[in-house]
């Protein structure tokens, strides 16, 4: 990397270029940096699919009309399937 220096002057241009350099220490060894990370990801995918698959039933359940429910339509419906059964 290098850092760029401008002085103008009124008859002179002039460059100065200074090279810097940049130094990272890491504490940690490549293995463990790697699982840490694998695992991370682990986790969201599987914590997002969890919350994909949930909310995907969720609403499945809303929108499907419920099934194998008695239906009681009142006394008339009561009344003709008495005589329903009277008749066999």
């Amino acid at each position: 990397m290098c850092v760029h220096h401008v002085h103008i002057n009124s008859q002179n241009l002039r460059l100065q270029s200074q090279q810097l350099s940049l130094t990272v220490l890491v504490s940690v060894s490549l293995t463990e940096f790697i699982i840490r990370h694998v695992v991370v990801l682990l986790i969201m995918v599987v914590s997002t699919s969890t919350l994909y698959v949930y909310f995907k039933t969720k609403s499945r359940r809303m929108q499907e009309p419920k099934r194998n429910r008695p239906v009681d339509d009142g006394p008339a419906l009561r009344l003709r399937e008495r005589r329903r059964l009277q008749e066999n």
